[in-house]
């Protein structure tokens, strides 16, 4: 199975090909000064054709992170893999964001807790344990203060080792450290950060038992509303909200 992997959920970005249990290519950016508008589909065109790859010849699957993260970044990743799924009849699989990353940190032990910077001292958290050796989510996707998010891992992990993924932890890593101790860790820095083979291979696993999403139907996970859409609530309170 041939599946094509996109993550555009934070400023690092990339694609990767998944041929069965290989993977094939990918690429990889972490850059501020170009947006995923402008370098998604030129990595993917790069990668296919690095590799050899045509979609002629048949793609198997589109993968695709779905959130939450950055807006604009998840509408181009989720838009962009749509598409491809209908210009190539590719079935679709969308794969959570906080699910891949913490498949990426499934080779250590303890509570997986991926975490993202939703900045404010709040971050889009989860938790997973590990069941067959993919991630099985105990604690839902959700928007957090970091410190509320904390004393509940604390109190999943009843002694293990909570292992945190991802930029959400970073500035508040001696807080980790200082409630949980040894048992707080992190992965090494190129692990921290999400890998669109992470993705594939989610996708993949996904679409080997049906579970394959309707392009029409896909919608990014956002977790809260967009900035553009906090200011114009604002401004614009509703009749119950400003009786209230």
């Amino acid at each position: 199975m041939r599946v094509i992997g996109l993550d555009t959920s934070t400023a690092t970005g990339g694609v990767a090909l998944l041929e069965g249990d290989r993977l094939v290519g990918e690429y990889t950016l972490n850059l501020q000064r170009t947006t995923h508008a402008e370098r998604l589909m030129p990595a993917l065109e790069r990668v296919m054709g690095d590799a050899g790859w045509d979609a002629a010849a048949g793609v198997d699957g589109i993968a695709v992170a779905l959130g939450p993260g950055s807006f604009t970044g998840l509408r181009i990743g989720v838009v962009t893999a749509k598409a491809l799924s209908y210009a190539w009849g590719a079935p679709l699989a969308g794969v959570p964001t906080l699910e891949a990353m913490a498949y990426q940190a499934s080779g250590a032990d303890g509570l997986l807790c991926p975490a993202i910077d939703a900045r404010h001292g709040h971050v889009f958290c989860a938790a997973y344990r590990l069941e067959g050796g993919w991630p099985v989510q105990v604690l839902g996707a959700q928007l957090r203060a970091f410190d509320e998010w904390l004393d509940e891992v604390d109190s999943l992990a009843t002694g293990e080792r909570v292992v945190f993924v991802g930029d959400g932890v970073d500035a508040h890593w001696q807080a980790a450290v200082q409630r949980l101790g040894a048992r707080a860790v992190r992965p090494p820095a190129g692990l921290r950060t999400l890998r669109s083979a992470a993705v594939a291979a989610l996708g993949a696993w996904r679409l080997r038992q049906g579970r394959q999403d309707d392009p029409a139907a896909l919608v990014p996970l956002y977790l809260r509303e967009s900035e553009a859409e906090r200011k114009w609530a604002a401004k614009h309170p509703s009749p119950s909200s400003s009786n209230r």
